[in-house]
C-alpha cells in the first residue's frame, strides 16, 4: 500500500470502487485521486491530527521528525514524516472503529461471548470482518433499529437525515449527511447518530 493510500486510511478516507470516488470520515466526496502528496491543504490536516491524538491520547509517541519537518515548512520533508509516523503509529482504525460501535449499538451477539452475529457467522470483539460500512445487508437493520426507538430515517439521493420528536426525555439533534453515494451517506449519518445516543443515553 503506497504512504498516501495509508494516510487515507488513517484519515479515515473511503474508496468506492463502483463510483471511482474518495469520501472523508464525515461521508463527504473529496475526489478522484488523493492529493496528500501535492497539496498543503490536504497535509497539513494529517499533521495537524496526528499531534491532536498525541495530546488527548497522552500517548507516548516521538514525534520529533515531525516537528522538525513542520518548522523547515519544508513539504517534502514533512510528507515523509507523515508517511513514517502513520507506517509505524498510525494504521487505519476509523472504519474498524466505526463498525465496532455500530455492532455494539445493535448487539446481537451472545453477551460476555463475543459482538456481532450476522448471516451465520459471529464476529467477535476485535474482527476486521464487520461490513456495515460496504454492505446494505449489514447496514439496514442498524436503520431499522434507530427507527424502533423513534427517529425516522430518511434516505433519497445523496443524503441521509436522522430525526425524530424528543425521545424518552432526551433532546435530540439532525444528523445529516449529503453530497456522497445513499450508502456511505446512510453509513456516516448512523454513526454519528450512534456517537450522540451512547452519550445521551
Amino acid at each position: 500500500m503506497e504512504n498516501r493510500e495509508l494516510i487515507a486510511e488513517f484519515m479515515g478516507v473511503v474508496f468506492h470502487d463502483d463510483e471511482d470516488q474518495y469520501y472523508d470520515a464525515d461521508g463527504y466526496y473529496i475526489g478522484r485521486t488523493l492529493q496528500y502528496y501535492t497539496s498543503w491543504d490536504w497535509l497539513m490536516p494529517v499533521a495537524n491530527k496526528i499531534i491532536k491524538s498525541r495530546d488527548e491520547k497522552n500517548a507516548d509517541w516521538d514525534l520529533t521528525d515531525l516537528k522538525y519537518a513542520l518548522c523547515t515548512t519544508n513539504f517534502e520533508l514533512i510528507y515523509k514524516a507523515v508517511s513514517k509516523f502513520i507506517q509505524e503509529y498510525g494504521r487505519a482504525k476509523k472504519p474498524r472503529e466505526n463498525n465496532k460501535l455500530i455492532a455494539e449499538f445493535i448487539q446481537k451477539g451472545s453477551k460476555g461471548f463475543g459482538l456481532y452475529d450476522f448471516d451465520g457467522c459471529h464476529y467477535e470483539s476485535d474482527a476486521d470482518g464487520l461490513n456495515f460500512h460496504a454492505s446494505w445487508d449489514w447496514l439496514m437493520p442498524v436503520v431499522e433499529k434507530i427507527e424502533d426507538l423513534g427517529y425516522d430515517v430518511i434516505i433519497r439521493q445523496g443524503t441521509c437525515e436522522i430525526i425524530g420528536e424528543e425521545v424518552n426525555g432526551m433532546e435530540y439533534d439532525n444528523f445529516e449527511c449529503f453530497d456522497a453515494g445513499k450508502h456511505i451517506t446512510t453509513y456516516s449519518a448512523v454513526v454519528k447518530f450512534i456517537k450522540w445516543h451512547n452519550k445521551n443515553k
